[in-house]
């Protein structure tokens, strides 16, 4: 449920007004019962669902998408891994406004409020995004740019090994802020 696909459905549902022949791809296991959701609201001519999907071919379904959703709430604080991959895959990405994906600079994705206007929001960006491939264009480039500058894997590891290092080493300034946070 966290995943929010009834939201995402039902926005699908209206996008399909506008863009009839739109395919919406939910790549993973169906662990919530998604299909049922998706036979109830008339759906399954427009919704594939993959199952699961080895991580190494996740790229071939970004390879064919258009654009992504990636929504999330409750969250629990941690860093998106599917969302990086979007986005360094030059991906226009919509995520929900919470934790750490309401961190990622607003020129990179589309931010979706969790409230009562999420369906509505989520709508509105899924038509833009379909209606406009130089949106999508620009927002891919700086999502991959993001990812590219801020998540290099090399620099990460070199960051972590500095820090667990120090506090090896004894750093009392380290030690300290552990020890508050």
């Amino acid at each position: 449920p966290h995943k929010r696909c009834h939201v995402l459905l039902k926005s699908f549902k209206r996008l399909l007004h506008d863009y009839p022949d739109a395919v919406l791809l939910l790549v993973g296991e169906d662990l919530m019962d998604v299909g049922n959701l998706i036979a109830t609201l008339g759906l399954a001519r427009s919704v594939i669902l993959t199952g699961f999907v080895p991580p190494a071919d996740v790229i071939k379904y970004l390879a064919i998408a258009d654009f992504c959703v990636n929504l999330r709430y409750p969250t629990a604080g941690e860093t998106g891994a599917s969302v990086l991959r979007i986005m360094a895959a030059k991906k226009s990405v919509i995520v929900s406004d919470v934790g750490w994906f309401s961190e990622i600079p607003d020129d990179c994705c589309l931010k979706v409020t969790v409230d009562s206007d999420e369906e509505d929001l989520l709508l509105a960006y899924m038509e833009a995004l379909a209606a406009n491939a130089g949106m999508r264009k620009v927002i891919g480039e700086n999502a991959q740019g993001w990812v590219e500058r801020d998540h290099d894997p090399d620099i990460i590891a070199q960051e972590f090994y500095r820090y667990i290092r120090s506090v090896v080493d004894g750093d009392e300034i380290v030690m300290t802020q552990v020890s508050e946070a």
